[in-house]
């Protein structure tokens, strides 16, 4: 039985490594620990940016934003989705011309859910829940309609930087999803 905290076996052959040894260039940019080099997620990345950390000051500005506590018990918060896409098109970037494999893997609707009063559309601005536990059922399942809906447009925005450098109709873009929240469903 395989659980978050094994690694990525050596014999399992990445995609990252199939597209390396065809010439591309592979970098990925990932938000959360258990998809990382620690991990054996490495295999076949020229480049494996895993984001883990944010500089004292980024986190005096959040706590300050969401008014209190906002780190989980690891005194962690995640990178968004765009701060992701936004390294992997800098990389992308800077090796203009060669065939290119970004991977990003983003946290942004997983919990603790921040959102801003500027992305506030479904639940009240600025709120930050960490679970049910911290606020009533509906105002959870609202901030995770707003995390969507944020995310979506994180996307939206990646794919329009490709359209506008004209690297759109050259890509291959693949979204996947690993789980979603349960929010009391099925006994959970």
């Amino acid at each position: 039985t395989n659980t978050v905290y094994d690694s990525l076996p050596d014999e399992v052959t990445t995609l990252a490594e199939l597209l390396s040894q065809r010439g591309f260039r592979t970098c990925a940019a990932s938000a959360t620990g258990h998809v990382s080099p620690e991990y054996g997620f490495y295999s076949g990345f020229d480049r494996f940016e895993a984001i883990s950390d944010r500089s004292e000051e980024e986190k005096a500005t959040l706590q300050e934003t969401f008014d209190g506590d906002v780190f989980d018990e690891h005194n962690f918060i995640p990178p968004t989705a765009t701060e992701l896409h936004d390294y992997i098109l800098e990389e992308h970037r800077c090796h203009d011309g060669e065939d290119f494999f970004g991977l990003t893997w983003s946290l942004d609707t997983h919990d603790p859910f921040f959102i801003s009063d500027d992305d506030a559309v479904f639940s009240d601005s600025g709120r930050f829940i960490g679970s049910i536990s911290d606020g009533d059922l509906d105002a959870l399942v609202d901030i995770y309609d707003d995390m969507i809906r944020l995310n979506d447009r994180r996307f939206g925005e990646f794919v329009r930087t490709l359209k506008h450098r004209d690297e759109y109709d050259e890509s291959l873009i693949f979204v996947v999803g690993d789980h979603g929240e349960a929010f009391g469903e099925h006994g959970t």
